[in-house]
């Protein structure tokens, strides 16, 4: 839990996560997420940009958290937190894998190129039911071309949605062919209303929400910085 239940306001500037006591301070894009939903309902894969602070791991991370109480097998992947293609892929290797309880396939995997790491992914998918994967960030715009773009067409062999948010430096690389084929959907996460604002700010427990919203810019990591001066 991220309150500790008295009455002080909460302004840690971190991301949501996909848990009831996190989501509890979330403020819903609903207009973004059902068009995400429509998407993955039917298996049309996603590609969130925005600018950094805008909200786009929180949003994953909500995407996350209705999915699974929806019944619908989701991996979440720290996907910027990898230092190459591979090891992003090896790294939705691992999240798949605890979604699904099947064991990757060690010995194609491990040192593999890309190519054939991709190809490995088959082993913890599940033919009978899709999953969405859930990608928040990417090694770097090469890397991210080069999978999404280059090696397409053996991702789209997979039983996978995928869900990916990026940064503005690095979405321009997944909107150049023939990276930009696939993503059916193009999101760009938009600043927050004022009327948003006030709902994050009232969320936190800040008494001057209204008049603080006022001054932000709609970036919800300028805005907690702003609540916390």
């Amino acid at each position: 839990m991220i309150y500790d239940g008295d009455s002080r306001p909460y302004l840690n500037g971190r991301p949501l996560l996909d848990s009831r006591p996190d989501q509890s301070f979330y403020v819903h894009r609903t207009h973004d997420e059902d068009l995400v939903h429509s998407a993955i309902r039917r298996s049309l894969n996603t590609l969130i940009g925005g600018a950094r602070g805008s909200g786009k791991t929180s949003f994953l991370r909500s995407l996350a958290y209705v999915l699974r109480n929806q019944g619908v097998p989701a991996a979440f992947v720290e996907g910027g937190t990898s230092t190459d293609a591979i090891a992003l892929v090896e790294l939705v290797s691992s999240r798949v894998a605890g979604v699904t309880g099947r064991a990757p396939d060690g010995d194609r995997l491990e040192g593999a190129p890309l190519l054939e790491a991709i190809q490995a992914l088959h082993s913890v998918g599940d033919r009978e039911r899709r999953l969405v994967v859930l990608v928040d960030g990417v090694p770097s715009a090469a890397d991210a071309h080069a999978l999404f773009g280059r090696l397409r067409d053996e991702l789209w062999r997979l039983p996978f949605t995928w869900v990916v948010a990026t940064d503005e430096d690095d979405r321009a690389a997944l909107l150049t062919p023939p990276a930009d084929a696939f993503f059916e959907l193009v999101i760009e996460l938009r600043p927050l209303d004022t009327s948003q604002q006030t709902e994050l700010l009232r969320k936190r427990g800040i008494a001057d929400a209204a008049s603080l919203a006022e001054q932000g810019n709609g970036n919800p990591r300028d805005l907690l910085s702003l609540a916390r001066l």
